[in-house]
């Protein structure tokens, strides 16, 4: 359980890094809410434009598998 959190914590956090060093994102931020749940928050000019990129990156991310153990 908490090692699958862990490898997903840090591959949402390099997307999140990713993000953070576009020039026209002025901040982004990631949470863990509780349990599996976690949210990322975008602070940008034109953020409707940038969040489906987001999205995406985060969807093929997560997409392939974890080897846990």
């Amino acid at each position: 359980g908490d090692t699958l959190l862990v490898a997903m914590a840090q591959r949402l956090s390099a997307v999140v890094s990713h993000f953070a060093a576009r020039e026209e994102v002025e901040a982004i931020m990631l949470a863990r809410l509780g349990g599996d749940e976690f949210a990322v928050v975008v602070k940008a000019d034109h953020v409707q434009a940038i969040a489906p990129e987001i999205a995406a990156a985060i969807h093929s991310c997560l997409e392939p598998g974890y080897r846990i153990g």
